[in-house]
């Protein structure tokens, strides 16, 4: 879709299905893991990872070589 990232157009990756907010006082000081505001894959009201499509943060994203097959 529009505003995806042009390398990872077309390919498969892999999602880290935690994100946390990057702006509250813990995100701040480097401590993602503490994010009371974290989103998590296949937590409401974020659909779960076993579709074939999502909308997910590219930062997020790790590109699958292409050696490794489905």
């Amino acid at each position: 879709g529009r505003g995806v990232d042009p390398e990872l157009r077309g390919r498969r990756v892999v999602a880290n299905p935690v994100s946390p907010c990057g702006k509250c006082e813990w995100c701040v000081e480097g401590y993602h893991n503490l994010c009371p505001n974290v989103r998590t894959l296949g937590e409401a009201p974020n659909p779960g990872a076993l579709q074939q499509r999502f909308a997910w943060p590219a930062s997020l994203c790790t590109p699958v070589p292409r050696a490794i097959p489905d």
